[in-house]
């Protein structure tokens, strides 16, 4: 569920495309390029690898079943700016099985991407995996086992003075991990949408889903 007026994070999926259906009221979908409105018993379908996001231009709360297609359906395999000139993505580690956070950045939307790079707060060993960036790109939030956290992965974030610029220190993101695994941890205004273990949860900034 989207609240009225809030927008999610850009996504750009190298594995799977998507089909979204609204159920209840009215979404503005960008697909690269083009925004599309999409009413209620409408869908649209979003290809392998298009950038896209979903926002709710309406008064009521948005709703909609999203199915998802391709060889790989995690939701860790990455998260662009709203600039779409970074993305951040983990990689599978294959000595230990754990996940590590990378970096790559173009000049443009029409330029090269740089070489990828890892961030430098990985812990060597533990999984830090479903990056999704804040809307003004200035806060990383992110899953990690590492050790001060309530479970088996829990809820961190990460901020910089500007785009472009050094992240922080890793920190858990106040009052919303659980005992479980939390992962794909999105804001949405003063609310946010997680998945924990096979569900969604959502819940208020500050408060447990």
């Amino acid at each position: 569920e989207v609240k009225p007026g809030a927008r999610l994070s850009l996504q750009k999926h190298h594995h799977r495309s998507e089909h979204w259906i609204v159920v209840s009221g009215t979404a503005i979908v960008q697909r690269d390029e083009e925004r599309v409105e999409v009413h209620q018993n409408e869908s649209v379908f979003l290809p392998m690898g298009c950038v896209h996001r979903l926002e709710n231009c309406g008064k009521v709360p948005l709703q909609l079943i999203e199915v998802q297609v391709g060889e790989y359906l995690g939701e860790d395999d990455g998260s662009l700016s709203s600039t779409t000139n970074e993305l951040i993505f983990s990689v599978v580690d294959p000595d230990t099985g754990t996940k590590d956070l990378f970096y790559m950045s173009r000049p443009s939307p029409a330029g090269t991407w740089s070489a990828p790079s890892a961030l430098p707060f990985n812990v060597a060993g533990v999984s830090d995996e479903t990056p999704r960036f804040s809307p003004d790109d200035l806060t990383l939030y992110f899953a990690s086992g590492r050790a001060g956290g309530p479970g088996m992965l829990d809820i961190y974030r990460v901020t910089r003075p500007s785009v472009g610029g050094a992240w922080g220190a890793p920190a858990l993101v106040p009052g919303v991990s659980t005992t479980g695994a939390d992962k794909w941890f999105m804001p949405c205004g003063g609310t946010y949408m997680t998945i924990l273990g096979q569900d969604i949860g959502q819940g208020t900034m500050g408060g447990q889903p």
